[in-house]
């Protein structure tokens, strides 16, 4: 082998060595972000169901006291504001609520909004990361009491709450929970949390 071929020869070896310490380098800065942002998906996420599930105990004690479902977004926040279970405004920074109401059924959403990413630096370099959310979707349900209680009259009336979660995550309004025949069943695309 001749001086200038091992010249070559070791400076495609150095190089070959700096490219591995270089990508080995990356890797040990990028897996911690993968894991930090699945661990600020999942805290979202929670503050989301939370908040929804919340909603569904507010909606059982208005029913109590007023006889009706609340429809009132504004009026919902106030309630659940200020029942100290939830973190409404971490929830409101990644999830759009909303509330449709019926007669007899009443549901709330957390969709998750599509604006929402996390800023990781990277070597002094900022990369942003959208996250990938669930949704969420609760019913409240006014039913015959006799579901639950074969002393009840049949005229007397009880609620019963779901609570659901996509499948996947998703920035789409989920399918509404079923209450039918006495059991409660969640939307398609939809499970429980």
């Amino acid at each position: 082998m001749t001086s200038k071929s091992q010249q070559q020869s070791n400076v495609c070896g150095c190089f070959l060595l700096v490219s591995l310490g270089v990508l080995a380098t990356l890797a040990a800065i990028t897996l911690p972000f993968d894991s930090s942002k699945k661990a600020k998906e999942s805290k979202a996420e929670s503050k989301a169901k939370t908040y929804v599930g919340t909603m569904i105990r507010a909606q059982y004690n208005y029913l109590l006291e007023r006889g009706t479902f609340l429809n009132d977004l504004e009026e919902m926040n106030l309630i659940v504001k200020y029942s100290d279970t939830s973190d409404i405004e971490g929830a409101i920074k990644t999830h759009s609520y909303s509330i449709s109401a019926t007669k007899n059924a009443v549901f709330h959403y957390g969709i998750a909004r599509s604006d929402v990413y996390q800023t990781k630096y990277i070597l002094f370099i900022p990369w942003r990361v959208k996250l990938k959310l669930k949704s969420y979707v609760s019913g409240v349900f006014i039913v015959p009491a006799t579901q639950f209680d074969a002393n009840a009259s049949e005229y007397e009336m009880t609620t019963s709450g779901i609570l659901c979660e996509t499948n996947s995550p998703s920035t789409n309004k989920p399918a509404e929970p079923t209450y039918k025949d006495g059991i409660l069943a969640y939307g398609e695309g939809t499970r429980s949390p």
